[in-house]
């Protein structure tokens, strides 16, 4: 049985190969690992390396920060070499390979290791659904085909950098004028209503 903590930490990390590749490129490109409850990371770390079908042979890392930049380190270097055109390259000697009675593959080795090694897999098992953001670069997992952005936010920050480029200050005055007049009837409406 999964204990609660597993449990909350497989949610986190999410179930379906999507979910993982989001969870893994937010980790490795987004996530402030000084602001992080590390406890937790090296749980769904654990967890993640278990749904691609890794077995660490170490002891579970203490939850401090080196413990889990140097587990990191590697994904984000694998990472930065695709952002810049080079392939991934993944050197592991360490790394045993087995299949388990079920069929499955199974690689067995150091927590390190085997994160890189899963990371390593995921990505090039669905390489289809990365994304490369067209305004920070960021990788992400896109949820549309022709996905351009990696957030709502750098979607709206280039849209509104668009208009506001497009946009002639008339323009402009006349939209704030509007807003503006939309807002008041609000108000008027809302104290109208208190009065009542």
């Amino acid at each position: 049985m999964f204990s609660e903590r597993t449990y909350q930490a497989a949610l986190r990390v999410g179930r379906k190969p999507a979910e993982r590749l989001a969870w893994l490129l937010d980790l490795a490109q987004k996530r402030n690992l000084q602001t992080a409850n590390l406890s937790e990371l090296i749980d769904e770390i654990v967890v993640f390396v278990a749904a691609e079908g890794g077995r660490p042979t170490d002891e579970r890392p203490e939850p401090d920060l080196p413990n889990v930049d140097r587990i990191v380190a590697q994904v984000r270097g694998g990472l930065s070499d695709m952002k810049s055109g080079d392939p991934w390259v993944l050197h592991h000697p360490k790394l045993s390979f087995s299949t388990a009675k079920d069929g499955r593959a199974l690689v067995t080795g150091s927590l390190t290791s085997v994160f890189a090694w899963s990371a390593w897999h995921l990505v090039s098992q669905h390489h289809e659904a990365l994304g490369r953001c067209a305004r920070c670069g960021h990788w992400f997992a896109a949820a549309r085909p022709f996905q351009k952005y990696c957030s709502s936010a750098c979607g709206q920050a280039v849209h509104n950098a668009t208009f506001q480029k497009r946009a002639t200050p008339e323009h402009r005055s006349k939209l704030r004028r509007k807003s503006y007049l939309k807002t008041k009837r609000q108000r008027d409406a809302e104290q109208t209503a208190e009065k009542e």
